[in-house]
């Protein structure tokens, strides 16, 4: 999963050598772009925000 996020190879040709599909990638990918800003908050500010 790590080779996939700088984008150094095509997401068919990773695809293929693991074996799954290429549209599976792409969201692993998404969700981890969509979240890596969560691992490094502040816990009990996200903690506030969940509670609004």
């Amino acid at each position: 999963m790590l080779e996939m996020l700088p984008e150094l190879r095509p997401v068919t040709a990773m695809a293929t050598e693991y074996g799954i599909a290429p549209r599976l990638l792409h969201r692993w990918r998404q969700a981890a772009v969509d979240h890596l800003p969560d691992l490094f908050a502040d816990p009990a500010v996200a903690a506030r925000a969940a509670r609004r």
